[in-house]
């Protein structure tokens, strides 16, 4: 049940930030296929990179090997997120 709750609470952010960005004339089709893109890249990467990483040292270092991963995750994010916003021209307000 809770799972369902935070599909639809997902589905409502994304919906509304889809609405605003429409709104203020900023949303674009082609970007937004970009950006799903390179986060499927970017999780796809960093997942496989895990793996290998994981069976290079051992379990011993899971811990280190899972916050190395989610530092590159954190950086793909940022990067897409400082060119997304290069791109839709919103650093400019």
């Amino acid at each position: 049940m809770s799972k369902a709750i935070i599909l639809l609470l997902v589905i409502s952010a994304g919906i509304g930030a889809y609405l605003k960005a429409r709104q203020e004339g900023v949303w674009s089709w082609p970007l937004f296929a970009k950006t799903v893109f390179w986060l499927l890249a970017i999780g796809g990467t960093m997942g496989i990179i895990g793996v290998w990483i994981g069976r290079l040292v051992g379990p011993e270092y899971a811990l280190m090997t899972t916050i190395g991963v989610v530092a590159g995750i954190v950086a793909g994010v940022l990067l897409l997120t400082f060119w997304m916003r290069r791109k839709t021209g919103q650093n400019k307000k």
